[in-house]
């Protein structure tokens, strides 16, 4: 069976680094193709996979490129897959139908606030018309947003829920830990806060920020480790000053290998208020047993079940977020959260299981289409 996964992105986010994930895990009965734009950066992470790619000209970070449908149609009758996945590129769907590949799904990565012009029976209808148009299923990244597309419109029995899942990430000994605390500037005994986040205002780095100053208000040693990069960079430096935690907080920028980052992070925070499905960030702190306090947006809810391993804050609540944090300063209840942390990821959240999902769903997809066209 040949599949070819359809990615948009010319950088690696959340869609990319879930794909080569997936493909480090891929199954020998697949054959993968994958088509992105000329020059992405998923490039050369898919040739030390081994994975072969096709680049094409258009469809560069946008989902719906009309002048990109002949180029990938062409494309896709060339490869001649079985099945084509699309990841945030409908005109990669249209084309899977146009190509005649036998089977057409595409993945959602992403849970917005739904529109209020969704709540109008006539464009659920029409979202569902279209959806049963231009292919077969989709793939919802984590139950919010299988609640999401329901909501707009896509029938349920369209869906299948197929959570992300991270690679483990590499647990420092004591001394390579001891030497990253002593590399930030981290005095000992302090609590280490990290967000691991693109700095965007959807991950709502402010909270974050403010929440800070409320903890060293309170008193007890901590340090902050902000870790990405994004448009909102210069703003949050800013505010960071305003808010005299220049000390107190550090800004990684972007980091290829977060091992080092999050070994040395006793809680790992999300604050989404926007786009949050099944965060790679949390499920890589799980691998090393780091629990979690998180906004209650979107599938973070999902991830991190309240009061098993971690907690739960209303977003933008800032006070909340800075309690959360220091109710896991119990040594106990951090250690109970810790090891149910480290139990979910191997259960539930890691690539491995994620992958295997993924082939035997399309497995069944393909079975199907066959039972129909005998």
């Amino acid at each position: 069976m040949r599949v070819v996964e359809v990615i948009s992105d010319t950088n690696i986010g959340g869609a990319g680094v879930l794909l080569c994930n997936r493909l480090r895990h891929k199954s020998e009965d697949i054959e993968t193709v994958v088509v992105l734009p000329r020059g992405s950066r998923l490039l050369p992470r898919l040739s030390e996979l081994g994975v072969p790619a096709v680049q094409m000209r258009r469809c560069r970070d946008r989902s719906l490129d009309p002048l990109a449908i002949p180029e990938l149609i062409a494309i896709l009758k060339s490869l001649k897959p079985d099945i084509v996945n699309s990841h945030g590129c409908a005109s990669a769907r249209v084309a899977a139908r146009l190509s005649g590949a036998r089977v057409s799904v595409y993945t959602r990565h992403c849970c917005f606030p739904i529109k209020r012009i969704y709540e109008q029976k006539l464009t659920r209808s029409l979202t569902a018309f279209t959806s049963k148009l231009t292919c077969d299923a989709v793939i919802a990244v984590s139950p919010a947003v299988k609640r999401d597309l329901a909501l707009m419109g896509v029938p349920r029995s369209m869906v299948k829920v197929i959570v992300n899942g991270a690679e483990p990430l590499r647990l420092l000994n004591s001394e390579e830990r001891a030497a990253k605390r002593r590399e930030l500037a981290v005095p000992e005994g302090a609590t280490v806060v990290g967000i691991f986040a693109r700095l965007e205002k959807c991950k709502d780095h402010e909270t974050f920020l403010k929440s800070a100053r409320v903890l060293c208000d309170k008193g007890g040693e901590y340090r902050f480790l902000i870790v990405g990069t994004g448009s909102t960079e210069a703003h949050l430096k800013r505010f960071c000053k305003d808010l005299g935690l220049e000390k107190k907080v550090v800004f990684t920028g972007f980091v290829e290998d977060i091992s080092p980052l999050m070994s040395i992070t006793d809680i790992n925070v999300n604050c989404s208020v926007g786009t949050e499905t099944s965060s790679l960030a949390l499920s890589e702190g799980m691998s090393l047993g780091v629990p979690a306090v998180v906004s209650d947006f979107g599938g973070n809810c999902y991830m991190v079940k309240d009061g098993v391993n971690g907690f739960v804050y209303p977003q933008r609540d800032w006070i909340a977020l800075a309690d959360a944090i220091i109710r896991l300063s119990d040594k106990k209840l951090y250690t109970k959260f810790s090891k149910n942390s480290l139990e979910r990821f191997e259960r539930e959240l890691n690539a491995e299981r994620m992958a295997s999902e993924t082939a035997e769903f399309y497995r069944q997809l393909y079975r199907a289409k066959e039972k129909r066209s005998i």
